[in-house]
């Protein structure tokens, strides 16, 4: 990890809030009550709305000068990742600024917004709409056939211009950056009919800054297909552009159909190669975003290579890629709570700023196993794992039963996790959801509790290419490609592949953590993480300094053979109520010594059993109550 935290403290550049605002001008005399203001508000809301309940005055005074920094409409080299701590109130602080300025200053003030979720997007929407009394926020809306024609669809991109306030997705986000569209947001018309500049560009939470995509001989023969349907002219000829990119495509598809590559490094076939402008144009007028993705794939492919590997016997290419999206089109600013720490932020393309006071998170109590790392691939190759783990989560939840528990997993075992804890969900006690890459939502404050089962690993391919991509390009070096099993799981040989992924599985737990709100509540939170890499888990202790952490043992045998003392607990939870039964009993019907028993009865596996299961003993006897 040595050299990647260095690589990672050379390249980020990390400046205070007050590099960033006006200070001793006539504007300054302006900004600054409005700013002060507007912070003013937006306490009284997370105290009234979000019962938030320790707002120091460094934080106040933080998001002052972050409001400051929004209001000085002046332009920035680079986004401004605004690092302030999960629950801080960055995304409530947004929707003040915006309902506040579309309110009081709708003929020159300008703004486009990005979230990750459509319906937070509505709701942010109509917040600002009834605070102004009048539409000043308009949604782009992603393409669906069955709720838009395709020329509704395309009419949006006309309206958008008529509104202070555009919304999008992150989605729609990268597809316009994909066709290089972004442009086409940065002005307004106002009441009065005169053009104004939409110079603010706000993103809850990170957007794609890495984009992964796998290509197999068929998905080029599908690409092609769809290059074919848009090349043709009114006259019905093929338009030029066609047989350049296919004499190339075909090249590439050779390759990965040739016998003569071996895993690892596929190689460019022409590193000067561009997708022709007119090309993308048609391709963007006539498909969504998944076909603009494979797209500039297909051209990173050409240009770059990736990393060649097969699955089911097919050869497919692996490429990932730093995405722009031309940020200095606006001045850019990046809400995201661990965009400090964040791998997909090792760059000297952004300036990172955070509060200097942490929040406190002494409430929050981290339980770690280091006995299972409750990976995909066990789950999958045992059924009885599965059961276990929500054998195991039901007794937590039994064990938090007057708070609300989180249940993360991975999303194949979403349905069958959800089922099975049907009736702690119906009673309140319990939520389901699986891993993935989204970051900000309201929707698990409730919970006080989280179990996490495994972790999110984006596969061999997507680290070796996005370290590359990340880290390689950016020291001008190939890194080293492969990697061994180990007792921690897979690693990487390595070194800067290895630490990117431990820190990218990390940040995903700590995001997970965050969904907790656990920063600004009162009561004690507990998580339970079953991970055996010491230094990942180390990363997500960084986060929360002031944090218990304490090891944890569950009395189920989530993975693996069985041991005496798992055999023990399963003949203790077999027992009937009122059932007594003599020592010597046990150790012979489960064919264990009467040393081995002896051995178990002081463990701390043992005793949870048996409070557990409402085991008493008496001498040699132990009877179920």
């Amino acid at each position: 990890m040595d050299k990647f935290n260095r690589v990672s403290t050379k390249f980020r550049q990390e400046k205070g809030i007050v590099d960033f605002i006006e200070v001793g001008t006539q504007e300054a005399r302006f900004i600054q009550p409005l700013a002060a203001a507007i912070t003013n508000e937006w306490k009284n809301e997370l105290t009234s709305v979000y019962n938030a309940h320790n707002i120091t005055p460094s934080q106040s005074e933080f998001a002052t000068m972050t409001f400051n920094t929004w209001l000085r409409d002046r332009r920035i080299d680079k986004p401004v990742i605004i690092a302030a701590p999960p629950a801080f109130g960055k995304s409530a602080m947004m929707s003040m600024f915006l309902r506040v300025m579309c309110a009081n200053f709708p003929d020159t003030f300008g703004a486009v917004v990005v979230k990750e979720r459509l319906d937070d997007l509505k709701e942010l929407r109509d917040e600002i709409n009834e605070a102004c009394g009048i539409k000043r926020a308009y949604l782009i809306e992603g393409y669906d056939k069955e709720v838009h024609s395709r020329l509704d669809y395309e009419d949006q991109f006309v309206n958008q211009r008529e509104y202070n306030v555009l919304l999008m997705t992150t989605k729609q986000l990268e597809r316009q950056s994909l066709r290089d569209n972004l442009e086409s947001f940065t002005s307004f018309e106002t009441d009065a009919g005169k053009l104004q500049r939409r110079s603010l560009l706000l993103i809850d939470e990170k957007p794609s800054l890495v984009l992964s995509h796998t290509l197999s001989a068929r998905n080029l023969n599908e690409f092609m297909s769809d290059v074919l349907e848009i090349s043709r002219d009114n006259k019905g000829k093929l338009k030029s552009y066609y047989n350049r990119v296919r004499q190339i495509v075909e090249e590439v598809r050779a390759k990965l159909e040739g016998q003569e590559i071996e895993a690892g490094a596929f190689p460019a076939v022409d590193r000067r190669f561009k997708m022709p402008v007119r090309l993308v144009r048609d391709f963007a007028e006539a498909y969504g975003h998944e076909q603009m993705a494979t797209l500039r794939a297909v051209e990173r492919v050409i240009n770059t290579g990736g990393e060649y590997s097969e699955y089911n016997g097919i050869g497919i290419v692996t490429n990932t890629h730093t995405i722009h999206y031309k940020y200095t089109l606006f001045n850019t600013y990046i809400l995201d709570g661990t965009g400090a720490t964040d791998p997909e932020y090792l760059s000297d393309d952004f300036y990172v700023v955070k509060p200097q006071d942490e929040l406190d998170y002494s409430n929050v109590l981290f339980r770690v196993c280091d006995s299972y790392n409750l990976s995909r691939t066990a789950l999958r190759q045992s059924a009885q794992s599965v059961e276990r783990v929500i054998e195991m989560a039901k007794r937590i939840i039994t064990e938090h039963e007057s708070d609300k528990t989180l249940v993360v997993t991975y999303k194949e075992n979403v349905e069958q996790i959800t089922e099975e804890l049907s009736e702690e969900i119906a009673e309140g006690k319990a939520m389901v959801k699986h891993f993935d890459g989204g970051r900000g939502s309201n929707d698990y404050v409730e919970c006080n509790n989280a179990i996490y089962i495994g972790t999110l690993f984006k596969g061999t391919s997507y680290y070796t290419t996005a370290s590359q991509a990340v880290v390689g390009d950016r020291l001008g070096m190939q890194l080293k490609r492969g990697h061994i099993s180990t007792s921690e799981g897979l690693t990487f040989k390595d070194e800067y592949t290895e630490a990117y992924k431990k820190t990218d599985i990390a940040i995903n737990l700590v995001q997970e953590t965050n969904r907790l709100r656990a920063g600004r509540k009162p009561d004690m939170v507990t998580i339970y993480l079953f991970n055996r890499d010491k230094e990942m888990v180390d990363i997500v202790r960084d986060h929360y300094p002031l944090a218990k952490f304490e090891k944890y043992e569950p009395i189920e045998k989530l993975t693996g053979k069985k041991t005496a003392i798992d055999e023990i607990i399963d003949y203790f939870a077999g027992m009937d109520r009122g059932e007594r039964v003599k020592q010597s009993t046990i150790y012979k019907e489960l064919d264990i010594s009467s040393r081995t028993f002896r051995r178990q009865v002081d463990t701390p596996k043992f005793r949870a059993a048996m409070k557990k299961y409402g085991i008493t003993r008496e001498k040699t006897f132990y009877q179920k109550d």
